[in-house]
């Protein structure tokens, strides 16, 4: 088939338009996706079986897609206007459409140093006791952090119109645009003013905002963005973080005095608060003075809420709870001089052993979304569930095969003093339970895969597939450079909004896998130990499609061990025929068919089958 200038210039405007927004490589997935469609699924005969030798099955369909057939006849760009086609050998187009890629690429991770640093900086604001805004000269807000949010809905006196910061009062909003342009343009003094906007008769209802020119944000005009630290009496915290008064010595009534300085009070309102004289507020001030090492009021506030280092060693302790979540429990082994394999025990430590083997997006930890830590103690099971490497805190591997995982894990039984085991797989990991069962029969008592198969070969199984998953599968098999490029944009989506990631992960569940992946709090929670288990990119999960795309290192009759095989009948990732045909290499099987399930099933299904399966 010979596709159109017209067809190939719209795929060259979505491979740049991924570069700069990654949010649009669906888009380019799909279009990528529709090229095959149209073209996949022809002239079987032309195709090398050593691609497919993964499936020996004499039913195997002759509608196979190649995506290597389709763009090799798409016309190049700079084809003149008048000739419409033309047909290009394969290594010649593959040169044109990597050279775009490549490109892309480049302005990628720029934008990707970018948004990695912006991030950080959201990470860090919505840290802050404080609310905090990032606006343009224009007064146009970039960022935002809760508590500014939040301020924002109340009864304050802060606004939010068009996408702008506004003062509901029309005095106080003069004023403070009035700030913005004199910081913007480096009159104020140190780039920085704070103002007291609002009535004096009406003290709740003030605001007071510290103006901040943020540093390296400069040119020839002057001040770029600004920072807004605001602060009210109806909103903000009483008391100062305790590092600060830790760090300068300050006593209680020290730190109940800044607290109130910092909401905007005045010597006269705060000695009305706390029922004190004024004489006995300007003592306090004078003491926070000294003690600070400020010289005025303004440099005061400026300090209690900017910094210096407490605060940010506050924002950091905040910021390693995440860290902490990810590696509690954690455990590494070195299993060779330049690579750690990172693994979870649950249950108790004289149980039975059994290995957990994790899916393609997750990790060991995933297992803790499907049973609670008491479950796992009353199964009696020592369960040990290892990341793969490149996966969460695993070391990334030179060689990501079948093969080479199984000599991780046979060095890993070993350390554990672990003779032999059960393997319990979902999904990709059920394949590297199985290379285990080849290379080291001994070790391998049984083996229960749920939802997992080998590669999918029919017209009627892609079309049947979650988008996502059909997407990589037909990349991995015919362009599997281009595939991890794709996937390095799609990690920077990853990265800012995993939610969506997980929307499409959730789009073709039934029944109750849709009613659990409804559920906020279990959303949350997935979306944690998505961005834990793709920490290091997707470079290992590229890897791990290729090869299920190629032909295994491995053969599945080999395997000694009994091999059990649980999946959904409405599964739209890996389609139950696919596993049908992974049944038929096996010798010594069972299939358990779970109806009105799809891919996922195992998260509410895993303690039944550990009960069914080991028991």
């Amino acid at each position: 088939m010979i596709v159109s200038n017209k067809e190939f210039h719209a795929l060259v405007v979505n491979i740049y338009e991924a570069a700069a927004e990654p949010d649009k490589w669906p888009q380019l997935a799909a279009a990528i996706a529709e090229s095959v469609e149209r073209s996949a699924y022809k002239d079987l005969e032309n195709q090398p079986d050593k691609l497919y030798g993964n499936i020996s099955s004499p039913h195997q369909s002759s509608q196979l897609a190649s995506l290597q057939k389709t763009l090799h006849q798409i016309s190049p760009l700079a084809l003149p206007s008048d000739q419409e086609v033309v047909d290009y050998s394969q290594p010649e187009f593959d040169a044109i459409l990597l050279r775009y890629f490549q490109s892309a690429i480049g302005i990628a991770q720029k934008l990707n140093a970018q948004e990695a640093y912006r991030q950080v900086m959201s990470s860090v604001l919505d840290q802050l006791p404080i609310a905090l805004m990032i606006i343009t000269r224009e007064g146009e807000i970039l960022e935002s952090n809760v508590l500014a949010t939040e301020m924002q809905h109340s009864e304050s006196l802060l606004a939010v119109r068009e996408g702008k910061v506004d003062i509901r009062d029309s005095d106080s909003r003069a004023n403070l645009f009035r700030a913005i342009r004199n910081v913007a343009a480096g009159v104020s003094e140190s780039s920085s003013e704070v103002l007291m906007l609002g009535s004096q008769s009406h003290p709740l209802d003030k605001l007071m905002v510290l103006l901040s020119a943020i540093q390296g944000a400069n040119d020839e005009g002057g001040a770029q963005n600004i920072a807004l630290f605001l602060s009210s009496p109806r909103n903000q915290p009483v008391s100062i973080p305790l590092s600060i008064a830790k760090y300068y010595g300050l006593t209680r009534k020290e730190s109940e005095v800044a607290s109130y300085l910092v909401r905007g009070f005045s010597v006269k309102e705060i000695a009305d608060e706390i029922f004190v004289s004024e004489h006995t507020v300007r003592s306090h001030l004078k003491a926070l003075l000294t003690k600070t090492e400020t010289q005025r009021q303004t440099e005061l506030v400026r300090m209690l809420l900017v910094g210096p280092t407490p605060l940010f060693d506050e924002v950091t302790r905040f910021a390693s709870d995440k860290e902490r979540f990810n590696t509690q429990g954690l455990k590494k082994f070195l299993v060779d001089k330049e690579r750690v394999i990172a693994y979870r025990e649950y249950g108790p430590a004289d149980g039975p052993p059994l290995l957990y083997l994790h899916c393609v997006i997750g990790s060991g930890n995933e297992l803790e979304m499907m049973l609670s830590e008491a479950e796992m103690q009353e199964l009696g099971f020592r369960i040990i569930a290892p990341d793969r490497p490149g996966y969460g805190k695993s070391s990334m591997s030179k060689s990501i095969s079948f093969e080479a995982f199984a000599h991780d894990l046979n060095r890993l039984l070993d350390h554990l003093g672990i003779r032999s085991v059960s393997i319990l797989g979902f999904s990709m990991g059920a394949l590297y339970g199985c290379a285990l069962g080849v290379y080291y029969p001994g070790r391998v008592n049984k083996i229960v895969a749920v939802s997992a198969g080998l590669a999918s070969t029919e017209k009627e199984e892609f079309d049947q597939m979650n988008s996502l998953w059909r997407m990589s599968n037909l990349m991995a098999r015919d362009i599997p450079k281009a595939y991890r490029i794709i996937a390095n944009l799609m990690f920077i989506a990853i990265r800012k909004n995993p939610e969506k990631v997980y929307e499409l992960i959730a789009t073709d569940t039934v029944g109750r896998e849709a009613e659990l992946f409804a559920n906020e709090c279990f959303k949350q929670r997935y979306c944690q130990y998505l961005e834990y288990s793709l920490q290091q990119g997707l470079y290992a999960l590229c890897r791990e499609v290729e090869q299920l795309m190629r032909e295994l290192n491995f053969d599945p009759s080999e395997i000694a061990a009994p091999v059990v095989l649980w999946h959904g009948s409405s599964d739209m990732h890996v389609p139950i025929s696919v596993a049908r045909r992974f049944e038929q290499r096996l010798l010594n099987v069972e299939f358990r068919v779970e109806h009105g399930a799809s891919h996922f099933f195992i998260f509410y299904k895993l303690r039944e089958i550990l009960e069914l399966e080991f028991k």
